[in-house]
């Protein structure tokens, strides 16, 4: 069984959430969900994987996991990455990036 919640697929227990990451931004934030992918802003340069690193870093710290529990599944060298992520439902990410989103469009 497959399901859908905002840029995020769960199929069987794997959830799979669809992101757009833009890297060498002044800070790590979570700007919102367009087009059915999450907006990412990493600050690390897309230059060897250290944009991937800390992508992994910060969801990691936003989601309260253990970097194990993170991976990316496609798109190591593209902006458009799908994510795995192990321990939560997808309910509980959606709800977590959200409220991130709203939190910092409100402090910028």
């Amino acid at each position: 069984m497959q399901r859908k919640v905002a840029g995020i697929t769960t199929k069987n227990k794997d959830v799979i959430i669809s992101a757009h990451v833009t890297p060498g931004a002044k800070a790590n934030a979570v700007t919102g969900f367009k087009e059915g992918e999450w907006r990412i802003k990493i600050a690390a340069p897309p230059v060897d994987g250290k944009a991937n690193e800390k992508l992994v870093e910060f969801l990691c710290s936003v989601l309260k996991l253990n970097k194990s529990a993170i991976s990316i599944t496609k798109g190591q060298s593209s902006r458009r990455k799908l994510i795995r992520i192990d321990g939560l439902s997808d309910e509980q990410i959606s709800a977590c990036l959200s409220a991130l989103a709203q939190i910092q469009a409100h402090l910028c």
